[in-house]
Parts: C-alpha cells; sequence; structure tokens
C-alpha cells in the first residue's frame, strides 16, 4: 500500500467521480482508477459501489477514509514544507528533460509563454531519447521529462498526455500507399522505412506491431532525428512524421482530433495516419512525465500544472482543479 493510492481514494470518495478526483489531482482517469483498484486488491474489500460513472463509497469504505484522511493530509504538509527545500533556497530552477519530437507538438511559443507568466522561473532543459529522457527522472537527475510515447510504456510514472498525436507515415507520392486514407500495419510489409531505433518509444511499439501481425518491413534505423528525413528521400522510404494540424499547434490538436482527411500536402510526399493498435484504451502522443509517488519541487510543479491547464482536453485537468503543489500524485 503506498501514499498515493490512499490520496486517490480520498479524492474519489470526496467527489464521487472519476473525472472530477482525477482533475483535483492533475492525473489521467485511468491512472487513478488504477490506484483505487490496486488498493482494493490488496486490502481485500470494495471500497466503492458505481453507478453511471458516480462511486458511491461502501460502509468499509468509510471506516478506511477516517484513518486515511488524517495520514494523507499530514504528508501533505509534511512535503509541501520539504519538498524542494534546496531548490527555493538556490533559485527557482525547473529541470525539465525533452525529446526533440515531443518539443515539435509543443512548438516554441508555448514555452514562451510559460516565462511571460513566471519571468522569475528559470529553466534548464536537456534534449535527449525517450529512454535517455525517462532514466533522467527515475534517477532524479530532471524533474520532469516531455516525452513521445505511449500510454502502455509509462505506468512506472505519473504521467499525462497534453497531446494525442497519434502515429503518422510520410509516404512518397508515387507509393501506391499514398493513395490510401489511413495506413494499417499489414500494409507495410517490406516497405523501406526510416526511424529513430530502439529507444524511440514509437519505434518499438511499431516493431512490436508489426512482430504481432508478422509484417516486416525493411528498416533503416539512425539515431540523429535530423539525418531521418535526408536518408529516407533518396531511398523513397516512409518515415514518421507529424502533419501540420500537429506540428505546434498543440492546444487546435486536442480540441480538434486528427483525421485521415488531414493530409500534409507537398511535391512530391504526403503524410497518412498510421493504425498502429486496435486497443481503444491506449493513447499515443505527447505526455509530461515524472516519478510516481514523489512530491515535485515547487518550481517543477508550477512548470507542470501551467502546460496541463495550456493544454486542457478531455483527458487532461483543466481549469478549477487544486493547486498541483498540494496533491500527492501516483
Amino acid at each position: 500500500m503506498e501514499i498515493y493510492q490512499l490520496a486517490y481514494f480520498i479524492a474519489l470518495a470526496r467527489q464521487g467521480s472519476a473525472s472530477k478526483a482525477a482533475q483535483q489531482l492533475y492525473v489521467s482517469r485511468q491512472a487513478l482508477s488504477k490506484g483505487v483498484h490496486k488498493l482494493e486488491q490488496e486490502i481485500g474489500m470494495p471500497l466503492f459501489a458505481s453507478s453511471n460513472n458516480q462511486f458511491e463509497i461502501t460502509d468499509f469504505g468509510r471506516q478506511l477514509y477516517a484513518e486515511a484522511e488524517p495520514i494523507v493530509e499530514a504528508f501533505n504538509q509534511f512535503s509541501s514544507r520539504y519538498a524542494g527545500f534546496g531548490e527555493r533556497r538556490e533559485g527557482s530552477a525547473v529541470k525539465v528533460t525533452a525529446v526533440s519530437g515531443a518539443l515539435l507538438t509543443l512548438g516554441n511559443q508555448l514555452i514562451a509563454e510559460f516565462f511571460e507568466a513566471n519571468p522569475d522561473l528559470k529553466l534548464s532543459l536537456e534534449v535527449a531519447s525517450t529512454d535517455t529522457a525517462l532514466d533522467l527522472v527515475r534517477a532524479g537527475d530532471a524533474a520532469v521529462a516531455l516525452v513521445g510515447s505511449s500510454s502502455r510504456y509509462l505506468d512506472e510514472f505519473t504521467s499525462i498526455c497534453l497531446v494525442r498525436t497519434g502515429s503518422w507515415l510520410n509516404v512518397p507520392r508515387d507509393n501506391p500507399l499514398s493513395a490510401k486514407s489511413t495506413i494499417h500495419i499489414e500494409d507495410l510489409d517490406k516497405q523501406p522505412m526510416v526511424t529513430f531505433g530502439e529507444h524511440d518509444h514509437l519505434h518499438r511499439r511499431f516493431m512490436e506491431a508489426c512482430s504481432q501481425k508478422n509484417v516486416r518491413p525493411e528498416i533503416t534505423t539512425i539515431s540523429d532525428a535530423n539525418l531521418v528525413i535526408s536518408v529516407a528521400k533518396p531511398k523513397k522510404a516512409l518515415f514518421f512524421d507529424f502533419p501540420a494540424g500537429i506540428r505546434g499547434e498543440a492546444r487546435e490538436m486536442n480540441d480538434e482530433r486528427a483525421t485521415g482527411e488531414e493530409r500534409v500536402a507537398d511535391e512530391d510526399r504526403i503524410t497518412l495516419p498510421l493504425e498502429l493498435s486496435d486497443d481503444d484504451d491506449e493513447v499515443i502522443g505527447t505526455f509530461i512525465v515524472r516519478r510516481r509517488n514523489v512530491q515535485l519541487p515547487a518550481p517543477a510543479a508550477t512548470f507542470w500544472k501551467w502546460l496541463v491547464n495550456a493544454l486542457s482536453s478531455s483527458d487532461s485537468p483543466g481549469e478549477g482543479a487544486s493547486p498541483l503543489e498540494r496533491s500527492i500524485e501516483r
């Protein structure tokens, strides 16, 4: 049993709604539901009866609530007092690591707006591969990571999807696949492709999907993102890309989901959606990530809350949520 599970339980008991409880804690509904379910499994007793997306606490749940509430409140007060104490004394620096593709979906203007809203904060930004960025967060060398990933790879972290990008392929117009509205994994057998390699989560998820379907594209891996296009074009190879609606227009993307009709046209190539997963619960996109069950220092908490509010969507907390600094998250 962990403190974040009790915090999730208390928030759900107070709100009676998973959506409202997730908004209060700045976590996804899925993470909150998993945390409460895990707590019920560990205790061996049901804590809620649910009906029409409303949660009514059980008699045993009320007993647990009475004992757990002061524990969580005491932890909140302790964590708020001491989390990031050294950093507050040394200066308001936000240590962030990010993948270049994730930054592309957010756009330079969004980061500039953050600094305009928070002129006293400093940002230490390190660009890295997805695996390296997550390793830095695990080790505590970065407070927050901005990564492109799949929700299935982030269970060990607290994460929120800022931008649902889905998966897209850039295809030569003289390739028969360019006539399709949506590309499926089965279409890619023996197709030439250039990707970022195993340290990139989209590549990893793609290879898993290919293995499940017994599909074998002709893969060339390039670790330098700047070289992917220059290598792919002479080979007339496919590569992962974003349509224009995603590049630096994250807030609009969250309001108007990309469809197969949103093709990106240029002289000799086209960007098309790739149907990568049959799992309706899987989310592929740009995530903000932090260590689970560890309170963020105040500057990093400000950065986290500001980005989530700026890019609020149906799966992200919106206005009116309680301050992140006062919540306990997974």
